[in-house]
């Protein structure tokens, strides 16, 4: 930090990497997941001097994030808003007894683009002095960029990025584990534009991958889309949306059956 200012970071895909579909309706979470991929901004990481440490410190950072109110998006903040005063390294110091030495390494680590795990939301500075900065680089992502180019002319304003190979890939990952169905990179990268399609359409990264972490689930399940492709993602998309708001109503009916009698007088079963 120069001259004490506060700079603000926010982590780069938090609802993709460190929410499920289930834990974004918690308030409150007391647990929180991490991707397991050793991706090359992980290896960049911790092949530094204090690289063991600076994980250690990530991960406690993900852990403190992770017990903000809903809704998250992994604003280094006090209370997890955007507009709310930034933590300090003292801050995460004193929260996870970790010294703010590491914390402070950490912030620029994770800003440089070798490793791109945290970003400065547009409008705030990296610097007093620097100029603004938006890095949206994709978190854990090794993924290749060289996509192909020949997308139609009205997709030139939403070209093809990193977050749409990884939505595809992900998508690939689901269908060939459940269904046993050989996804090669040539289809990842023509599901890659039905994803860019889909962004054009009005719906964002965070809410396909939400729909995936349910779809995953319940692949294969009565009433559930058969989706087996980037073109077929992006056709019954709204068809899983309903799906899955389906599924939550029937959950909340069950929840109100089972709450209709005070546990005192509710009838039991001789």
């Amino acid at each position: 930090m120069k001259n004490g200012t506060l700079h603000k970071y926010q982590v780069v895909d938090w609802e993709l990497n460190f929410e499920g579909a289930k834990s974004k309706t918690y308030n409150n979470k007391t647990t929180c997941q991490m991707p397991t991929k050793h991706s090359l901004g992980y290896k960049k990481l911790v092949r530094r001097k204090n690289g063991a440490a600076l994980f250690g410190a990530w991960c406690a950072l993900i852990q403190v994030l992770s017990r903000h109110p809903m809704k998250r998006e992994g604003y280094c903040t006090v209370d997890g808003k955007q507009d709310s005063r930034p933590y300090t390294a003292e801050d995460l110091e004193i929260l996870t007894d970790l010294s703010a030495s590491i914390f402070k390494e950490l912030m620029q680590t994770c800003t440089d683009k070798e490793v791109a795990w945290l970003r400065i939301p547009e409008g705030y500075y990296k610097d007093t002095t620097g100029d603004q900065e938006d890095t949206t680089v994709p978190l854990h992502s090794d993924l290749d960029s060289d996509l192909d180019s020949d997308l139609d002319s009205d997709l030139d304003r939403h070209k093809l990025s990193l977050d749409d190979k990884q939505i595809a890939d992900r998508l690939g990952k689901i269908i060939q584990t459940k269904k046993n169905i050989k996804i090669d990179g040539h289809k990842i990268s023509a599901w890659s534009k039905d994803i860019a399609k889909l962004r054009k359409d009005g719906i964002d990264q965070l809410r396909m991958a939400s729909a995936l972490d349910w779809y995953e689930l319940h692949i294969g399940e009565q009433y559930i889309p058969v989706i087996e492709s980037g073109s077929s993602f992006r056709e019954k998309f709204i068809k899983l949306e309903s799906a899955i708001e389906r599924s939550s109503q029937r959950g909340q009916q069950k929840q109100r059956n089972i709450g209709e009698y005070p546990e005192d007088i509710r009838p039991k079963v001789l």
